[in-house]
């Protein structure tokens, strides 16, 4: 289908003209240049970029709504044992680790996200999450799982949920300032949640042996954590260490 389905009342319509365009740009199989050329009117170029932008929307909505159904599906995945091992994967960490990104091309701490959203937050309707955005979501669940415990009370949660969700819904707290909120309210490091995405370019045998070495049980117990982040940190700390001492005893001869 080339539509994308107007699943809440909030996701933008398209006219009759722009659903037009949008058929007609989504099943195309020119180049951007011929698709969109370089005659085309004043007028239609406006129309094309609010398609294209309506579009990209949708698409960015429909992200938030999906992500959170990923994360219940691959905790009924953990329940069936089966369904990994039949694709060659013995534990459902390696399932995640190594299965997921192979298998369905979503990276490992975007699987394990998806699964803390899923498990945190299974109290919020599919509408609330979409409307939030998935940033906020990974962050509210963050939250709620530092400040909830074993053995509360129930009304207990309840306001640590009210308190929580209020934060992450206000229009006038962006995702930056909702980590710091978290951060200084949950007595975590400054910084800690203000994360950025590291992209290397490296063959493929040194991939298999990074996501081989970040899904080692003795790795992650050493390092206190399963996060590839904290794992390449601790990696790093102890590297720079190592290898600048070598430096300056070659220097001294």
């Amino acid at each position: 289908m080339s539509t994308l389905p107007a699943t809440t009342s909030n996701l933008p319509i398209f006219t009759e003209a722009e659903q037009a365009v949008w058929q007609a740009l989504i099943t195309s199989e020119r180049p951007s240049i011929e698709a969109i050329p370089e005659d085309l009117s004043a007028e239609n170029v406006w129309l094309y970029l609010n398609v294209v932008t309506k579009g990209l929307s949708r698409a960015q909505q429909a992200v938030s709504r999906l992500k959170p159904f990923l994360g219940r599906i691959l905790m009924l995945v953990r329940q069936h044992k089966h369904l990994y091992e039949q694709q060659g994967y013995t534990t459902f960490s390696e399932f995640i680790t190594r299965g997921v990104p192979e298998l369905f091309n979503i990276s490992r701490p975007e699987a394990w996200n998806c699964i803390k959203v899923a498990e945190q937050l299974n109290f919020l309707p599919a509408d609330k999450m979409e409307q939030m955005g998935f940033s906020k979501l990974n962050l509210l669940a963050t939250a709620l799982k530092r400040s909830t415990q074993e053995g509360m009370s129930v009304d207990m949660v309840q306001t640590k949920r009210d308190y929580w969700v209020a934060a992450a819904e206000s229009s006038t707290t962006t995702v930056k300032q909702l980590a710091e909120k978290i951060e200084t309210e949950t007595q975590g490091d400054k910084g800690e949640l203000s994360t950025k995405a590291l992209m290397i370019y490296v063959a493929e045998d040194v991939w298999n042996r990074w996501h081989e070495f970040v899904g080692l049980a003795e790795i992650q117990a050493y390092c206190d954590s399963d996060s590839e982040g904290v794992i390449l940190a601790r990696l790093m700390d102890e590297c720079e260490t190592e290898w600048l001492a070598k430096v300056h005893d070659a220097e001294r001869g």
